[in-house]
């Protein structure tokens, strides 16, 4: 817990988050039983800690529109096809980060997953984009069978030097991951923004903090913009 203060200071508990999610859409006058959600998380299983709020909403949800590290990889294809979900005078809320694991006895970028005597890694992705960039063997962008990894190690590239430099590395990727993951996000809705008509949209960016199994995980709220 002390770890995830240091680094994480305006994280909460996964369990509170619905609260201050509640608050905001409220604020904006949305009618929840009118509203769908949508994410762009990473595809580890781990990401499904946010579940319970599709109670919350309508249709089943979440939308995904992330994939590794997540990337909002269904781009504007997926983001029209979501619009055209909301229900009739509804709105939309999409929550989007990456994820960092920070295992009590393993550390940062490390989790005790449920029925594993070893930590694994977390972001997986992340951290396989941090070691390949360490080991200065970046691959093509258009790596055949793995280009979403690709990409993010793409991203990442762009940062060589800062990622290289920092004395917590997988803490400093993560950041990186989440101002490009919200640089991608924001730029997808204001291109699709007509998709959206009359229609609300709220945004939630933050970093879902995972820990070791049977604990809370937590998310560190960053920013709310609203459409």
């Amino acid at each position: 817990m002390s770890d995830i203060q240091n680094l994480y200071p305006n994280a909460v508990e996964i369990p509170e988050i619905e609260t201050l999610i509640l608050n905001k859409l409220h604020e904006h006058k949305f009618d929840l039983s009118k509203t769908i959600w949508g994410t762009s998380f990473c595809s580890d299983e781990l990401n499904h800690s946010l579940i319970f709020l599709s109670q919350r909403f309508a249709a089943p949800g979440p939308f995904n529109f992330g994939g590794l590290a997540g990337y909002p990889f269904t781009g504007k294809t997926g983001f029209n096809a979501f619009a055209s979900h909301i229900p009739d005078d509804g709105a939309a809320f999409i929550m989007y980060g990456p994820h960092i694991g920070l295992s009590t006895s393993a550390g940062i970028g490390l989790v005790q997953r449920e029925a594993m005597a070893k930590s694994s890694f977390c972001c997986g992705s992340l951290i396989g984009g941090l070691n390949t960039i360490k080991n200065h063997a970046l691959p093509k962008f258009n790596a055949k069978g793995d280009q979403q990894q690709a990409l993010v190690l793409d991203l990442l590239s762009n940062h060589q030097g800062k990622i290289l430099e920092s004395d917590e590395p997988v803490v400093s990727v993560t950041e990186i991951a989440y101002q490009e993951i919200r640089r991608e996000m924001l730029s997808i809705v204001e291109a699709c923004s007509g998709a959206l008509g009359n229609h609300k949209l709220v945004t939630l960016g933050g970093v879902i903090i995972n820990t070791d199994d049977g604990l809370n995980d937590y998310f560190d709220v960053r920013d709310f913009d609203a459409f």
